[in-house]
């Protein structure tokens, strides 16, 4: 099998980035379908993309390679959407991008000479503006060799880490995915609002976070994420601990749930760091349990 001419389905935050990508690499984009006309418009005449449509019923017979570019909850109505309203065809794949969900839900364009397989870039898409793909792993679900061998091939071209992962185990890839990236954005949030509560004139905010949050990643890199673990949890400052519970209470008591929770992963951190003050440790889980 080889992809050469692509349709792609949906024109969201992940197409206006994988559609120029495509391109620039040699892939040919003959179709972008698109349930409401205007959102495929502008990539369409950006790209020059041949043909612009609201229904699968338009696909071309002559694609090769279907990328399903939509919400996880709309991909399986998508792929039922194909399977009844276009003609079969030799040798095409039929993709998703989705990093929680497999290609079982793809089961219904599971036909005689259709092969599926999804793809997920290990990469954020906040919003329509181009994302560079280049320097960012992608995982490859497939249970077809040969598939499998082309679709490595194909995220090579675009400049990503092509990489195998089973069927069974892409929801836990993608729930990885969420502490890297959502929850990383949850923290930030958290910070920014207690940094607007102390009325701080001097610096910004990104100046006073900055510094530390990139010492942080240079440290786990260079040390090891362990080893790395700094703070009132690894000194095992039970007092400072409790400060910082009267203090949420005051400002905002629903941060004070993600701090209690956060806390107690960072204490079986400490343990494996510094076993020798498990006591300490133990002493801070009392004082959160107390708060909780």
């Amino acid at each position: 099998m080889k992809i050469s001419n692509i349709c792609i389905i949906g024109a969201g935050k992940i197409a206006h980035s994988l559609i120029p990508a495509l391109i620039e690499n040699g892939y040919t984009i003959s179709t972008i379908i698109s349930r409401r006309l205007a959102s495929a418009q502008k990539p369409g005449a950006l790209y020059n993309i041949p043909l612009i449509a609201d229904t699968v019923s338009s696909i071309p017979e002559h694609v090769d390679c279907i990328i399903i570019a939509v919400p996880d909850q709309q991909i399986g109505a998508v792929a039922e959407d194909i399977a009844n309203n276009t003609t079969p065809a030799p040798n095409r794949a039929v993709l998703h991008l989705s990093g929680s969900l497999n290609s079982a839900i793809l089961a219904p364009v599971a036909r005689p000479g259709t092969l599926t397989a999804s793809i997920h870039f290990m990469q954020t898409f906040s919003s329509l503006n181009r994302v560079p793909l280049t320097g960012s792993c992608a995982a490859i679900e497939c249970t077809d060799d040969t598939l499998g061998s082309e679709l490595v091939q194909l995220c090579l071209t675009l400049g990503t880490q092509p990489f195998q992962i089973s069927r069974d185990l892409k929801t836990l890839y993608h729930v990885m995915g969420v502490f890297l990236s959502n929850f990383l954005i949850g923290n930030l949030q958290a910070a920014e609002t207690i940094f607007q509560s102390l009325q701080i004139d001097a610096v910004t905010f990104w100046q006073l976070a900055n510094p530390i949050i990139q010492a942080t990643l240079e440290h786990a890199r260079e040390s090891g994420i362990t080893r790395a673990l700094s703070g009132p949890v690894e000194r095992g400052s039970s007092g400072v601990i409790s400060d910082h519970v009267n203090s949420l209470i005051q400002l905002q008591p629903a941060l004070l749930q993600s701090y209690m929770a956060q806390s107690k992963h960072l204490i079986e951190i400490a343990k494996q760091k510094a076993p020798e003050k498990e006591d300490l440790y133990n002493e801070i889980h009392k004082v959160l349990h107390k708060s909780g």
